[in-house]
């Protein structure tokens, strides 16, 4: 029996990676200050429209994290106050999607659908990664529901976020299969038949009874079963 001292296994904990330490504890800088946060680990990805930043434009995120570092002293706690964190970010949600009405209005649907998944994108970082309170779960509600909106908006026609529902629904079949003739002994061979099948003449049903000559050449009935 192997013993559990010789398993090695990859180190679980994410902080595991970390290559700096913090009071003996190993650690991300970018984990120490919102600022930090930030500039070190989310600008970046930002400023490349990529995962978790996606449809995001970073002019719309360098006035919000502004203001969460002046409200929280660039205290880094604020990240585990889920409602506290949240709140800079509806204002900036809410003047995007004010624009992107006004766009939608005058009939420009490119600039409205750009602009209602830039509010959508602010929405998702101010409840990410998960929905943890009350104000995190609206984010997440008002995110889902600009994306609807954005799909809504077509070069074609005018936007049309109101429909309750952006993908067609598929109808129920309505027809039904053909009947089929039904067979008196169903379909199993018969003493009375003489060894025969029922008829395959279609929608053709033996109903009565049948004759079939006895040994000694005389008529004999037959009932169906």
């Amino acid at each position: 029996m192997t013993s559990s001292a010789n398993i090695l296994a990859p180190p679980y904990h994410v902080q595991s990676t970390a290559k700096e330490t913090c009071d003996g504890f190993p650690c991300f800088s970018h984990h120490g200050s919102v600022s930090a946060l930030w500039a070190r680990k989310w600008r970046k990805p930002c400023a490349a429209g990529i995962y978790p930043f996606t449809d995001a434009d970073v002019a719309d995120f360098d006035p919000i994290f502004e203001e969460l570092v002046k409200w929280s002293n660039d205290d880094a706690d604020v990240l585990y106050r889920p409602d506290d964190y949240a709140r800079p970010f509806f204002p900036i949600a809410q003047q995007l999607v004010s624009q992107a009405e006004a766009a939608a209005t005058k009939g420009d649907n490119d600039d409205a659908r750009n602009l209602f998944l830039r509010a959508a994108a602010v929405y998702r970082i101010a409840r990410f990664p998960i929905n943890r309170s009350p104000l995190t779960q609206e984010a997440w509600e008002k995110g889902k529901a600009l994306t609807k909106k954005a799909a809504g908006c077509s070069t074609r026609q005018a936007c049309r976020w109101r429909s309750p529902s952006i993908m067609p629904t598929r109808q129920p079949a309505t027809a039904t299969a053909p009947s089929r003739p039904t067979c008196a002994c169903l379909g199993a061979r018969s003493r009375q038949t003489g060894g025969r099948s029922c008829s395959s003449s279609a929608g053709s049903t033996r109903t009565g009874p049948t004759t079939r000559r006895g040994p000694s050449g005389t008529s004999t009935m037959a009932m169906p079963r």
